[in-house]
């Protein structure tokens, strides 16, 4: 929806820290939380289930671990978020 995704499309992407180049998982990262106004937790905790599913190919159980909640938390915040395939 409209309120979700307003957060995830500012203008200026960050590519450097220090002057040291990031990657562009880091860069998504530190992007979505640049900005004047912070996510709500909810945003924040969606996405970064999305940024968890990437690195770990959807391997949920990883996801998980990764997160430090058990499969049948994250099975649900996945239907929460519409994020269940």
């Amino acid at each position: 929806d409209q309120d979700n995704n307003d957060w995830n499309h500012r203008p200026g992407r960050i590519e450097s820290i220090q002057g040291q180049p990031i990657d562009a998982e880091e860069a998504e990262i530190l992007d979505f939380f640049a900005g004047d106004t912070m996510p709500s937790i909810e945003q924040a905790e969606r996405f970064l289930i999305e940024q968890a599913l990437k690195r770990y190919d959807g391997n949920r159980r990883k996801v998980s671990e990764a997160l430090g909640i058990s499969e049948r938390t994250l099975y649900r915040k996945l239907d929460q978020y519409g994020l269940a395939e």
